[in-house]
């Protein structure tokens, strides 16, 4: 797992998506994943930004080992969630 690291979330305010999670690959490739909200509005999933090719939208990139792409998203997971936690924590104490 140390291919991987986690650098910034990035929030979008007033788009589709909550932010993005920007990750490096062996300290050269930088991949940004989207943060979209869950419907229920408790959560959210990580996905690829993507395109459409043939009128089908498929991810701009993709982690080809399936046991990195679960760490991947397990450290982002993780740490978007520690920097919106401190965020909420941050609003409610200026309130």
């Amino acid at each position: 797992m140390d291919l991987f690291k986690f650098i910034s979330y990035e929030p979008t305010p007033n788009a589709k998506q909550m932010g993005f999670a920007v990750v490096t690959y062996n300290h050269s490739l930088i991949l940004r994943y989207k943060i979209i909200p869950l419907k229920t509005g408790m959560g959210f999933f990580i996905a690829s930004p993507s395109c459409m090719i043939n009128d089908v939208f498929k991810p701009a990139f993709a982690v080809d080992s399936g046991i990195e792409k679960e760490a991947v998203e397990s450290m982002i997971r993780t740490k978007v969630n520690e920097i919106l936690i401190k965020e909420t924590a941050q609003k409610r104490g200026a309130y």
